[in-house]
């Protein structure tokens, strides 16, 4: 009886997670000074508090409400105030981008060991943005206490982007601690694929989609425009994305990219299969790119965004005169974006569907021109061409499914019902121009630490 009330896709979803998750830890490599079973048994630690996240999400959201329990009235935050929070969350998620490279850049350049590096500007600035979103999951709790009656259930359910604020802000309070907890036990990682890294990556896409959620229940939905007809409100999720974009390539293709100064995996004793890079990457230009364009209903905004990303790495590496970091991965993201907004062009100018097979079978078609890209950027070793066909459409078709799904739970909130005030625009501008201006005085005025 069981087994038929399962969710099989979502049910394969969690397989395939936790699979993908056990293998990147795999491929991060085992600190040399942990044992094998030490290291394994951290993981599983790590894996099973992830689990009760996501059972406890369930319970909250989407379980069956008890016999005789009614079902909640739907209570909906001001626009005014949703676009804050959206936009406070998208300013914390920019603030960790800049400050994850800045902290890559002064790891190479001065080999600080862990530590020693807790209090340093980049992990300031790191923290700026995990703050962000925990201070908006505690006042998601705040309203969730003073505006909403009935179990927790009930409330969760009454107002959802109220509740997944809070479960954010949770699941922050224990990946953020994850990271020096897994360093005292486990040592030194080998690369930047470790577990608890991994675990912050996730938080950090999740922060966003939820600020996307956000944003989008606060705009009409329009018909489909093109990007000549881009306006203020997109900016928004064009940006975040941009910056999600920044953090997950610099983590995921890193080990890569060290390849161009003539650092290889094999050099640590750690095996990369070579259709892991296009996999990582496609994984990640589908999320960012389908939920930028679905959103805003706006073709271009996918390119856009890659683009967008891209600038920034460039100015960055300028800034902090990082010329030992590398441009690459964001020059391959290019390809796999144009061709989702050349899907969505197509479908836009049809009236048709946008759909994920239509999605999946244009990534596929990029990635066969962008592997010579690849192959140009990256001194690869040769590998057989049917193991990395499989990879590259098993991985688009599975994340074109996913991120339709994600896609169409985001834009399916309410209309809003009122309208932000002139106020709250001038608020959010001013926002955005202030921790542009914190940010770029943060780095300017820091000392390096030698």
């Amino acid at each position: 009886m069981f087994a038929s009330k399962v969710n099989l896709p979502w049910a394969a979803i969690a397989m395939a997670a936790v699979i993908c998750f056990v293998s990147l830890g795999y491929w991060g490599g085992i600190p040399s000074g942990a044992s094998e079973s030490q290291f394994w048994a951290q993981v599983g630690l790590l894996l099973a508090i992830i689990v009760g996240f996501a059972l406890a999400s369930w319970h909250l959201l989407l379980r069956p409400l008890p016999a005789g329990v009614r079902k909640p009235n739907r209570h909906q935050l001001p626009v005014a105030t949703r676009q804050r929070i959206a936009l406070l969350l998208t300013g914390g998620i920019v603030s960790t981008a800049v400050g994850a490279f800045w902290d890559e850049q002064w790891h190479r350049n001065y080999g600080i060991p862990f530590g020693e590096d807790f209090f340093w500007r980049p992990h300031i600035l790191i923290y700026v943005g995990f703050a962000a979103a925990i201070l908006a999951g505690f006042y998601a709790l705040y309203i969730l206490n003073r505006d909403l009656r009935g179990s927790f259930q009930q409330r969760f359910r009454a107002n959802p982007l109220v509740g997944l604020l809070i479960l954010n802000a949770a699941f922050m309070l224990y990946a953020l601690p994850a990271d020096p907890v897994w360093h005292w036990i486990i040592g030194e990682d080998l690369t930047a694929w470790s577990v608890p890294h991994l675990i912050l990556l996730a938080s950090l896409a999740m922060t966003q989609l939820l600020a996307v959620a956000l944003h989008c229940s606060t705009v009409p939905v329009d018909a489909w425009r093109m990007v000549t007809q881009l306006r203020r409100s997109d900016l928004l999720p064009i940006v975040g994305m941009a910056a999600v974009s920044l953090g997950t390539l610099q983590i995921l293709l890193i080990d890569w990219d060290q390849t161009l100064v003539g650092v290889t995996p094999g050099m640590l004793g750690l095996y990369r299969p070579e259709w892991l890079l296009a996999a990582n990457l496609l994984g990640i230009m589908a999320l960012v790119g389908v939920v930028t364009s679905r959103s805003l209903r706006l073709v271009g905004a996918a390119t856009s965004l890659g683009l967008l990303a891209l600038a920034t790495r460039w100015t960055l590496i300028q800034l902090l005169d990082a010329h030992n970091l590398q441009l690459a991965a964001w020059v391959a993201a290019l390809l796999p974006l144009l061709a989702i907004d050349i899907h969505a062009w197509i479908c836009a100018r049809g009236g048709q569907t946008l759909t994920w097979r239509g999605t999946a079978v244009a990534m596929i078609l990029a990635s066969i021109p962008n592997a010579i890209v690849i192959r140009a950027i990256y001194p690869l070793e040769q590998s057989e061409i049917l193991p990395y066909a499989v990879a590259v459409v098993a991985v688009t078709l599975g994340a074109s499914w996913l991120v339709d799904k994600i896609a169409s739970a985001l834009t399916s909130q309410p209309a809003p019902q009122d309208s932000p005030t002139p106020i709250a625009l001038r608020l959010s501008l001013g926002f955005s121009g202030g921790l542009a201006v914190f940010m770029l005085l943060f780095i300017l005025t820091a000392s390096p630490p030698v």
